[in-house]
C-alpha cells in the first residue's frame, strides 16, 4: 500500500488467492470506499510480498513503483513496474527496464531520487538507476 495524495493505493496481495488487482481509496471524499482501478495495456502478473513506493522526483514523479515479490507459483519476481494516473483519470502500467544489471530474489526497495537502493536476499544493498 502506498499513499499518493489524496489516494491510498493497493496492488496485489493474497487473501484467498494471489491477485494482480489495483484498488484505491480517496481519503478526501466524504464517503470513504475502495474502488477497483481498471488499467489499460500490459500489466504485471499477480503477486504477493512485493514492495511499492511513490516516485517523488524527475519525469516519473507521482508514479507508483512496484518491485519484485512472489508469483502465484511461488517464484521470486525481479521485475519493476510503474503505475501511472493520467490527467484524463485513466491508469496504465509501464514495465521499467533496469540499466544493464540483473538482480534476483530482491526483498525490498527504497526510493532515493532517481536512483533506487535495493536489498537482495543475501541482505546486500545495491544502487540502481531506473530509466
Amino acid at each position: 500500500m502506498v499513499y499518493s495524495k489524496p489516494y491510498y493505493i493497493v496492488f496485489g496481495g493474497n487473501s484467498t488467492k494471489i491477485t494482480g488487482e489495483v484498488y484505491i481509496v480517496n481519503i478526501d471524499e466524504e464517503r470513504i470506499e475502495w474502488k477497483r482501478v481498471e488499467t489499460t495495456g500490459d500489466f504485471p502478473c499477480p503477486r504477493m510480498y512485493h514492495s511499492a513506493a511513490v516516485c517523488k522526483f524527475g519525469s516519473a514523479a507521482g508514479m507508483i513503483i512496484t518491485f519484485g515479490g512472489r508469483s502465484d507459483a511461488g517464484n521470486a519476481l525481479n521485475d519493476v513496474w510503474g503505475l501511472r494516473k493520467h490527467r484524463n483519470m485513466t491508469w496504465d502500467w509501464v514495465l521499467i527496464i533496469l540499466n544493464l544489471l540483473t538482480y534476483k530474489n530482491f526483498r525490498s526497495k527504497h526510493h532515493i531520487t532517481t536512483t533506487h537502493l535495493i536489498k537482495d536476499s543475501n541482505m546486500q544493498w545495491h544502487f540502481i538507476t531506473i530509466y
